[in-house]
């Protein structure tokens, strides 16, 4: 089995790694902090959208909320 990379393997003050990920940073109280990327961050808003809109659109197309009582 291969071997796994130790922790501090990790380059890390230019803030983007070499594989394209944001690095971690540190807050006030020593916290490792990751907020992600902002393309990922405006993927997941437009997956979202669209799950919450195409859903709408499709109960209305096929009325079911005429089934409500």
């Amino acid at each position: 089995m291969a071997d796994q990379a130790a922790p501090d393997t990790i380059t890390g003050q230019t803030g983007i790694e070499s594989h394209g990920q944001a690095a971690l940073h540190r807050d006030s109280s020593g916290q490792l902090v990751y907020h992600g990327r902002t393309t990922s961050w405006v993927t997941t808003a437009i997956v979202f959208i669209g799950f919450t809109v195409g859903g709408a659109l499709f109960g209305a197309a096929t009325r079911i909320f005429d089934d409500w009582y």
